[in-house]
């Protein structure tokens, strides 16, 4: 009898902290997974809740779920890296500890990346998930696709897109294990790093598109925060204070710096790649500015026209470090606004 056991195919690597309100369902779509040769990492960033607790509970009962306790906080940074390191399938996915993964996530995710030879991994549709209160169920109340240009064969297609389009969700695909862990090598331990491990992926080579729900993201209905009104006011003053113009430039300089290492571009690529770069750090200074203005200004048509331009300047299907409200739609539709 051979007992060698198969190495696993595929790992998932979820990073843990505080997360009792979620953690269970995210955990539970995880072993709904109809894929079989799968191993699954938990990491816990020193929880003093009752997240260890639930964890336990799921590595008890299913063969092949390892869970770290380091009982210390390092960070998500550092909890991904070390959750990398322990990874052994060719293909990894990260897990965040409030989203959910379609039972069919992994067994599509790897067949779309080994049917399209050349992809680096696989990215569907993401389904943005609001409850209004712990009583009430998840309310489905929005769609994001992957932009089509994310999977061309030219890197200064893919680089101008992610510049104008990005979204730290991309982060959370299925990708070769060995690039994950060289994308997150060098990320920086700011609220940046998602932008960097994205780039340095994107830079590899395209991603497979999944033209499927399989990611669902809960957007960040917590404990102690009201209505859907309410939500987009607290995340309004947030963005004036955390997402500065200041870390635009510390991203695009960050991007730049990985450009610029890429030996393999052509002079032409590098030259596209750098005024792409140049173009979407001047709208997004453009755009940030003309929304605070709008905020002061508190004029119905004058924010209609800052959006009217705003959406022509910038073409997004995820509005990312701009101003988002809650459930990833901007402050497009009227009754998302903080006024």
């Amino acid at each position: 009898m051979n007992n060698v056991q198969t190495p696993p195919l595929v790992t998932v690597c979820i990073a843990t902290f505080n997360g009792e309100a979620t953690i269970f369902d995210t955990l539970h779509s995880i072993e709904l997974q109809t894929y079989e040769n799968l191993e699954v990492i938990i990491r816990d960033d020193g929880s003093t809740d009752k997240t260890l607790e639930i964890c336990r509970a799921f590595t008890f009962r299913n063969r092949g779920w390892k869970l770290c306790e380091t009982g210390e906080q390092k960070g998500m940074l550092e909890n991904y890296q070390e959750l990398l390191k322990l990874a052994n399938g060719e293909y990894c996915c990260l897990v965040d500890q409030d989203d959910l993964r379609h039972p069919a996530f992994v067994k599509q995710s790897i067949n779309s990346v080994q049917q399209n030879r050349g992809a680096i991994g696989a990215l569907s549709k993401v389904g943005v998930l609001w409850q209004e209160n712990p009583r009430l169920e998840l309310e489905l109340v929005h769609i994001n696709s992957m932009p089509e240009h994310l999977s061309s064969v030219k890197t200064s297609t893919r680089v101008r897109t992610l510049l104008l389009e990005y979204s730290d969700i991309w982060m959370y695909g299925m990708y070769g294990t060995s690039l994950l862990k060289y994308a997150f090598e060098a990320a920086p331990a700011s609220p940046i790093f998602p932008a960097i491990v994205v780039t340095r992926l994107f830079l590899a080579g395209p991603p497979s598109n999944v033209d499927e729900v399989l990611i669902y993201y809960r957007a960040k209905g917590r404990e102690k925060r009201g209505s859907l009104d309410l939500e987009s006011r607290r995340v309004s003053v947030i963005e004036r204070r955390t997402t500065r113009i200041p870390q635009v430039f510390l991203q695009a300089k960050a991007q730049l710096q990985i450009f610029v290492s890429q030996g393999h571009l052509r002079q032409t690529e590098r030259i596209s790649i750098l005024f792409s770069l140049t173009q979407s750090l001047a709208i997004s200074v453009l755009i940030k500015s003309a929304y605070r203005l709008a905020e002061k200004v508190r004029s119905e048509k004058f924010w209609d026209f800052v959006n009217f331009f705003a959406v022509r300047l910038r073409p997004y299907k995820y509005i990312e470090f701009l101003m988002v409200d809650p459930v990833g739609r901007g402050y497009l539709d009227r009754k998302w606004r903080s006024f």
